[in-house]
């Protein structure tokens, strides 16, 4: 009897599923160099990130926690076991006793310097803290900034709910101690209405003369994602720059500011800064007027 004729068949090759396969490759590998790019970020700049507790008398005269907040090491005085730092006006204006923590959760005194509402910055003095507890980040330019870098957010963000907080020490049970968001630049500029809403919330304005972001020309938008806590922390680059203090969130309350991360530009708060260390004041130019609403004052 004559021997079964036997034939190979070849699989059938299927270029999509190739195609889709390496495509789905470049993006584990794009995801992994993104993830250790933002590790590797984190780790160059969180030394210099403080978290901030802003004290205040309350209604008996006791001394209370009333916020959080957050903010930067950017001058160290070694010579005097102290260090300048940045945070919002908004988180220091009112307080009478202000404790800073570090990285490491080591915590200090530290006392306001000077205010400056106009563009809502802080410049506070961090007292006995050793040269070698922390590090001085470094100031970068917001003017060379381009929409579409990344942006590193660093800071304390939380609230009253905050989850799996230690409601046994009040110190701590208002939020997290130090979270990193990064997405990137979405916007240099500031409409006049969003300007006109923050301006208008009681809780923003104080007394004539006084209104926060009132000689702030423009400010960032972007999308690392910040919460209330995370006022005054920093906003890095991709080269680990600081390019401005974090200062407010407005969500989704409007669809013209749905998730809306704002951040004045380091410059800004530069100028006020070295002004202030060199010659103990600060000028600026300005021109404007004062609103006054009928019942608000």
């Amino acid at each position: 009897s004559a021997a079964p004729i036997q034939q190979s068949v070849k699989p059938r090759s299927n270029p999509s599923a190739a195609k889709n396969q390496k495509r789905a490759g470049n993006q584990a590998d794009l995801a992994f160099q993104q993830s250790t790019f933002g590790r590797e970020l984190v780790n160059k700049v969180k030394k210099g990130a403080i978290y901030i507790w802003a004290m205040a008398p309350g209604n008996s005269g006791a001394l209370q926690q009333a916020w959080i907040g957050s903010g930067f090491i950017f001058q160290a005085l070694p010579e005097e076991n102290a260090a300048y730092a940045l945070t919002n006006h908004h988180v220091a204006k009112d307080t009478t006793l202000m404790q800073v923590e570090t990285w490491d959760h080591q915590t200090y005194r530290a006392e306001f310097v000077a205010l400056e509402p106009g563009i809502d910055v802080a410049l506070i003095k961090i007292l006995n803290i050793a040269p070698g507890s922390y590090e001085v980040n470094v100031l970068g330019d917001s003017d060379k900034v381009q929409i579409g870098e990344p942006a590193l957010a660093i800071g304390a963000p939380g609230s009253g709910d905050s989850v799996n907080a230690d409601r046994s020490d009040p110190f701590i049970s208002f939020g997290l101690h130090q979270t990193a968001t990064m997405r990137v630049v979405s916007g240099k500029h500031a409409e006049p209405f969003e300007f006109i809403q923050a301006w208008a919330q009681p809780s923003w304005r104080n007394g004539l003369g006084l209104q926060v972001i009132t000689n702030t020309p423009w400010r960032f938008i972007s999308q690392s994602t910040i919460n209330g806590g995370n006022s005054g922390g920093p906003l890095y680059n991709a080269r680990g720059e600081v390019i401005g203090l974090n200062h407010a969130h407005f969500g989704a309350g409007s669809v013209l500011t749905q998730n809306e991360n704002y951040t004045i530009p380091i410059n800004f708060a530069k100028n006020f800064a070295y002004q202030i260390l060199n010659t103990g004041k600060y000028e600026i130019p300005w021109f404007g007027m004062d609103i006054i609403f009928p019942g608000h004052y």
